[in-house]
């Protein structure tokens, strides 16, 4: 355990003790953080129960209303694709290239306004992670960038364990060159992808099984098939904990982070149950929420691979998770515009105004227009009204308006046009 825990650092600031972890896997939400007062009124909530905390950053958005960018949320910066030029801005934490403006020295590190990555405008999707981000061109390529110690960044090439050498600070592409990328997922120090035909890929670090690929503690520097199956639709991940939704609807994990690794999940993707209903899936820190075909909410996670309803609920459009050993929150939205966070409130990340944790789906305000969101471990972005939105952690400038704060962002600030 003493060699995982010396190589495990990434984070601005953050170390994945194990102890913490099981603690935190036994005591659900800990007092981390300042609590809300009790003058403020009660926000609305749903009746509902919640599945285990933790992270993952998959990107909600309601069909019901127009979306003018691509929005993706990672640990400590976030990623934004503007749909009108197909350019790609980045901003927060720039911390092992996170960011991708190729510039990482001095007081750079923190981008406090959105950054355009590179000069070109054909990005078509984005998916910021813990350690870096990964993104897909009109062309199908994937471009990766940002922490490269084990390999995810699939170029090839590796790094030195907790030191800057080798990671990535502009995109570079995958090392087989393909042309045929459909979705990604970032996670701690790994990166799992879809392609069109189907298939499901997986590189970087393996300390927790989380390639999939049968050989735990066997590091991939370039994507490596997982399986011959030819019918995954989307991956999720956020740390070493991964879900995967199958065409025929059902979902497959694999995975795990130590004591907070659910029952049944090992080195290879295995099926969660019988159901074959399932339309969406977002994991996070050993845990997942996925949403039904008839508009249902369900949770799970370390104590119990077994989904968990989230109320009586069915107007449920999508949802996002993230989270961390500190705890995680949820957001969801509804098929009326409407956007719900639940969860562990650390900073101000469930946007009501409060510190306070959440038991169950908590109203952002009254506005109905809400297009889609995207959780980050201690913030959240989302978009309205035609712009963009963030609350939570700002000490990394997440807000975008050109200054960080200590103080968290408690309701949704808009970001800086860009």
């Amino acid at each position: 355990m003493s060699s995982i825990l010396s190589k495990r650092t990434i984070g601005h600031g953050f170390v994945a003790v194990i102890a913490i972890i099981f603690m935190s896997s036994l005591m659900g939400f800990g007092p981390c953080g300042q609590t809300g007062t009790t003058e403020e009124a009660a926000p609305e909530t749903e009746s509902g129960t919640t599945g285990e905390t933790g992270g993952g950053s998959t990107t909600t958005e309601a069909a019901s209303v127009t979306s003018d960018y691509i929005l993706s949320a990672g640990h400590v910066h976030v990623c934004a694709i503007k749909k009108a030029d197909s350019t790609l801005w980045c901003w927060g934490s720039d911390e092992h290239g996170r960011v991708g403006d190729g510039i990482t020295s001095g007081e750079s590190w923190r981008k406090i306004i959105p950054t355009r990555v590179g000069t070109t405008s054909d990005w078509a999707n984005v998916f910021a992670g813990y350690g870096g981000t990964c993104a897909i061109k009109a062309d199908n390529t994937m471009w990766c960038w940002g922490h490269n110690h084990y390999g995810s960044v699939g170029d090839g090439t590796a790094g030195v364990i907790n030191s800057a050498d080798n990671d990535k600070n502009e995109p570079v592409q995958e090392v087989t060159l393909a042309t045929n990328w459909k979705q990604a997922t970032v996670g701690y120090e790994h990166t799992c992808a879809v392609k069109q035909n189907g298939t499901l890929w997986c590189w970087g670090g393996d300390a927790y099984g989380q390639l999939g690929d049968g050989m735990p503690n066997s590091d991939r520097r370039e994507p490596t098939q997982i399986g011959a199956d030819a019918d995954w639709k989307t991956v999720s991940t956020y740390d070493f904990y991964n879900s995967a939704l199958k065409a025929d609807g059902s979902i497959w994990h694999w995975g795990g982070f130590g004591a907070d690794e659910p029952k049944g999940v090992g080195a290879v993707p295995v099926r969660m149950g019988t159901d074959n209903n399932w339309t969406t899936v977002s994991s996070y820190h050993g845990s997942a929420c996925a949403l039904k075909d008839d508009g249902s909410l369900w949770c799970w996670g370390a104590a119990s691979a077994t989904p968990a309803r989230i109320g009586a609920d069915n107007d449920w459009k999508s949802i996002s998770a993230t989270g961390s050993v500190l705890g995680g929150h949820k957001c969801a939205l509804k098929n009326n515009g409407s956007l719900w966070c639940w969860g562990r409130n650390y900073k101000g990340s469930l946007g009501d105004g409060t510190e306070t944790d959440r038991s169950e789906p908590t109203r952002v305000g009254a506005d109905s227009d809400w297009a889609q969101a995207s959780c980050g471990t201690y913030s959240t972005l989302g978009e309205r009204a035609g712009s963009i939105w963030f609350w939570g952690d700002n000490q990394y400038g997440g807000n975008g308006n050109g200054a960080w704060s200590l103080d968290p962002v408690l309701t949704p600030m808009m970001v800086n046009p860009f």
